[in-house]
């Protein structure tokens, strides 16, 4: 047993897939898929199983690989204290969920700190996936958005893997419309909008969307799932009689599609925390990205 095996079954557990844990580590397919299986002939116990979802971790496996990440963390951590001082460049991953402007990415970027800083990552991915990159070690901080009444469902999943979290803001949802769209002037909004008006969700929003998922029908569609928010934008532009629940955006966007947004209490809040891993153990231009979503309005 040795690292790179942790590190390759933990990356299968975290995609669901060989082939893009493989992606992800930059490793031959064939050889991860040896690796992971001479691991389970070691262990004497198979670690996953092959679903129609993808690999899933057995009872067991899933028992050995909370054990796996954590010794991988403690590892990470040990190397990040007896690094070498030198005046290399660094690099820096963080994962921040769809749909994030934050100031506090320019201002990290634009720092006389940040001199050094010529490997910037920034990934993007849900609340759980997120907290399983951190815990993973993959990336050591990470913003996650996700709704105020799941709130319990995701602090038992941070105290389980024991990353610290610090709350940001909430948000109500906001209806984004074309301007020219009828609920655009009301001054309270109906909720549960009405079904003759289009709801656009984005898939990797599901399924904490306050609009429920329907299955797509024939004649006029009601509800229209994408998988890129770059397209659910245009569609609101071209679609005017269509909508969207999201966080507030930037108003330079909206005034370029000619969109606008207005607070949708009734359909819930968002909240927005940072999670780390580990606050001895984030470099300087972690910590300095830590303190700057902080102080983010």
């Amino acid at each position: 047993m040795n690292l790179k095996q942790l590190r390759y079954a933990v990356e299968v557990e975290r995609t669901g897939s060989i082939t893009q844990a493989a992606k992800n580590l930059y490793a031959a397919q064939p050889n991860l898929s040896r690796s992971v299986r001479e691991l389970e002939e070691e262990l004497g116990v198979p670690l996953f199983s092959r679903t129609a979802r993808g690999m899933e971790p057995t009872g067991e496996g899933a028992r050995f690989l909370a054990q796996a990440r954590e010794i991988l963390a403690l590892f990470d951590q040990l190397q990040d204290l007896y690094r070498p001082d030198t005046d290399t460049p660094v690099p820096l991953r963080v994962v921040v969920p769809r749909v994030y402007f934050s100031p506090a990415l320019r201002a990290l970027l634009e720092s006389p700190e940040c001199a050094l800083l010529l490997d910037f990552t920034c990934g993007v991915r849900d609340a759980a996936a997120a907290i399983q990159e951190v815990a993973a070690g993959s990336a050591r901080i990470a913003v996650i958005r996700y709704p105020v009444d799941h709130q319990e469902e995701y602090l038992s999943q941070l105290r389980a893997a024991r990353i610290p979290h610090l709350p940001l803001r909430e948000v109500p949802y906001q209806l984004t419309v074309h301007q020219s769209h009828p609920l655009a002037g009301l001054e309270e909004l109906p909720f549960p909008l009405p079904e003759y008006y289009t709801a656009l969700l984005c898939e990797n929003d599901l399924p904490f969307s306050p609009v429920p998922r329907k299955p797509l029908r024939t004649g006029p569609f009601r509800t229209v799932t994408l998988q890129d928010t770059a397209l659910l934008l245009e569609l609101l532009g071209q679609l005017h009689g269509a909508y969207t629940l999201t966080v507030p955006l930037p108003q330079g966007l909206l005034r370029r599609r000619q969109l606008v947004q207005r607070p949708c209490p009734a359909a819930g809040k968002l909240r927005e925390e940072v999670i780390y891993r580990g606050l001895e153990s984030l470099s300087p231009e972690e910590q300095l990205f830590l303190r700057l979503v902080q102080l983010q309005p």
